[in-house]
């Protein structure tokens, strides 16, 4: 079996995860000098290079399968409300599903984490190892999570703001600081 060939069965999110686009031109036909080429869209995972319209159709049904339909509607407005770039809607759309097969949603090191999940899915910021912090920018107390702040270690731009998303140098707050300012 052909290890693009995996059964829907078999498939994880993990399996469909993008590593990168790949593209490839091919020669469609050739009338003496004159050459007319196409292009083939593809996607890097796990499972292969597969054609962009058949990795879209594999994870769509991944996430019907999965009974996730609302959190890739959940991620696709969050896209929609965060597009800085001007997207397209198809653009919109692929980063949203790029989004969901890495699991993004669930990882802390995520800007978005806390955000995203305090309006989508608030419970999981119960078992988060949350950290208040003041930034230099703003100097407002906003929360990270631990795995940020640890990442943040050694790095000489600081962390991104929590309430501008700016990067800024930073501290740890005291519970009375954020009262204060709350």
């Amino acid at each position: 079996m052909d290890n693009t060939e995996k059964s829907l069965d078999a498939l994880t999110f993990s399996d469909l995860r993008v590593h990168y686009g790949t593209g490839r031109a091919f020669l469609v036909r050739q009338e003496g000098r004159k050459k007319i080429y196409g292009y083939r869209k593809g996607i890097k995972t796990d499972v292969g290079d597969l054609e962009e319209k058949d990795w879209i159709q594999l994870a769509s049904d991944l996430i019907l399968k999965s009974g996730e339909q609302q959190m890739q509607k959940n991620l696709l407005e969050w896209e929609q409300e965060h597009d800085y770039c001007h997207s397209s809607r198809k653009e919109m759309e692929m980063t949203a599903l790029e989004l969901h097969m890495a699991r993004i949603f669930d990882d802390p090191l995520w800007v978005d984490y806390i955000p995203f999940n305090r309006k989508y899915r608030p419970e999981v910021l119960h078992s988060a190892r949350l950290v208040w912090v003041k930034t230099e920018c703003c100097g407002i107390p906003g929360q990270i999570t631990q795995e940020q702040l640890d990442k943040s270690a050694g790095n000489t731009l600081g962390i991104p703001c929590p309430n501008c998303g700016r990067w800024s140098a930073f501290r740890i707050c005291s519970p009375k600081e954020v009262s204060e300012n709350g």
